[in-house]
């Protein structure tokens, strides 16, 4: 997804496995409503079971606002009608995570969190008032997919990476160490030869080797995905994609390879009717 299109994310916990939140980008029309409401409005629209997800556990939100942060960017303010239910560790550290996925695609700096208009709640037992979010995370995106008959989403990371080289290191076939429901999002039969950094551009170029099994289909398109948002976790821009010259191709889905490309501003987009 580019910035030419109005969306809202939210962050999902997975029916599967443990630890993994699903950001799910919803289209939007404008409509001059802010990002907030849309927020709170698509929540129950979103068809979770089907897509072998859980429903975000926000039935505690009583409103949502926004204001400038200390840093005078955007900060969220999330008012919680009741956080009994948050204050144990594995309800509450969903929610944390639920919460930070769903922002972090928002240009959010932090969330502040009150119960009943009052500063502060019990979360995972402890007291928090101010969460901060961060845009970047350093983390890879795996493919999610909770069984075969169910649609395939791209995932990030638990973990963090201290490069962009290691992280996408793990997402090859053969380094991959996640059990199902996550996979690998870069097929057996591709070799990533280099990647090339560039701090002053914040730029990638990433070498296929010459007689990696590209093609222009549904698993590659999704690996194409999976590099350039993983490449936006690192903080970069965009990416080009070299290499690859006995595959005979020069576009993967609207990719065009050795040619500069925008990193997506959020990860799988959705249209709810």
């Amino acid at each position: 997804m580019q910035k030419d299109q109005n969306f809202i994310t939210l962050g999902l916990p997975a029916s599967k496995g443990e630890n993994i939140v699903v950001p799910i980008s919803i289209i939007i029309d404008k409509k001059e409503k802010t990002s907030i409401q849309e927020f709170k409005e698509n929540l129950d629209n979103i068809p979770s079971e089907s897509w072998g997800l859980q429903p975000a556990d926000f039935e505690n939100i009583n409103k949502l606002s926004t204001a400038k942060s200390e840093k005078n960017g955007k900060k969220v303010i999330i008012d919680l009608q009741d956080n009994r239910s948050l204050s144990s560790s594995s309800r509450g550290g969903a929610f944390i995570e639920t919460v930070k996925e769903s922002l972090r695609y928002q240009n959010v700096d932090e969330v502040e969190f009150q119960t009943e208009g009052k500063p502060g709640a019990i979360i995972e037992n402890n007291k928090q008032t101010i969460l901060p979010i961060e845009s970047n995370g350093k983390k890879a995106y795996f493919e999610y997919m909770y069984d075969q008959d169910y649609p395939v989403f791209l995932a990030p990371s638990s973990k963090k990476y201290k490069t962009l080289p290691e992280a996408i290191t793990n997402m090859e076939s053969e380094h991959f160490s996640s059990n199902p429901p996550l996979h690998a999002p870069i097929p057996r039969g591709v070799d990533i030869q280099k990647v090339k950094t560039e701090e002053d551009t914040k730029h990638v170029t990433v070498q296929f080797s010459k007689d990696s099994e590209l093609m222009n289909n549904r698993t590659f398109i999704r690996m194409i995905d999976s590099l350039l948002l993983t490449a936006r976790d690192f903080g970069y821009k965009t990416v080009t994609f070299t290499g690859a010259e006995e595959a005979n191709i020069s576009q993967i889905g609207k990719i065009q390879l050795n040619t500069k490309i925008p990193v997506p501003v959020a990860p799988n987009p959705v249209v709810i009717k």
